[in-house]
């Protein structure tokens, strides 16, 4: 289901080639009120797959793959959509036709597209386990570079569309001009808001 959730809408950022945009989804808003209503507490068993599993429980939806992550596939993520964090890379040291081009890079991790920092920065929503024990698991809102040199993990972006497959994925688009993501106040490090037209 490539790209299942065309059109577009401005948010604050912006690039050389003019605004950065963010696709807004029915389950945009959905994912934010999540997010808010849960921050700083565990959320199911308190793993990565948990907090998408209850996600998806809310918004009953169900996913469909869209693309691997990259700032040439920026303008089709949506507010709402889920990472995968594969664990995957591309070898590019190999030279011979025996080597593996891919290796393995650890365990699955998940997490949601809650908004957008800049023209390569996503605000995500994830679930991280303190020490390794599920029950010190708590949701919290972090920043993830789209194109990172250092990351060797392939991330796969994948879209929330309803159960009822006769609903068109058109449908599925923002018609106003209301954005439902969390940014982050430059002022503070660690401090994240709501855009403007969101109410709790």
């Amino acid at each position: 289901m490539c790209f299942i959730l065309f059109g577009t809408i401005v948010v604050n950022g912006y690039s050389n080639e003019g605004p950065v945009k963010l696709i807004q989804t029915i389950y945009s808003k959905k994912a934010v009120r999540l997010v808010l209503k849960n921050m700083g507490k565990k959320v199911g068993s308190g793993t990565s797959l948990s907090l998408l599993t209850y996600y998806e429980k809310k918004s009953k939806a169900k996913t469909g793959l869209k693309f691997s992550l990259s700032k040439k596939a920026l303008p089709y993520i949506a507010v709402g959509d889920e990472l995968y964090f594969s664990g995957t890379y591309k070898n590019t040291h190999v030279n011979n036709a025996i080597e593996s081009t891919s290796s393995y890079a650890g365990p699955m991790r998940y997490a949601i597209v809650v908004g957008l920092k800049d023209e390569n920065t996503l605000v995500i929503a994830c679930q991280n386990m303190h020490n390794g024990a599920p029950s010190k698991a708590f949701l919290n809102v972090t920043e993830l570079k789209v194109e990172d040199p250092n990351r060797y993990e392939n991330i796969n972006v994948y879209g929330l569309v309803p159960k009822n497959k006769r609903v068109k994925p058109e449908k599925l688009l923002k018609n106003s001009e209301d954005i439902y993501e969390i940014t982050r106040n430059n002022k503070e490090k660690s401090n994240y808001f709501v855009e403007t037209d969101f109410t709790k």
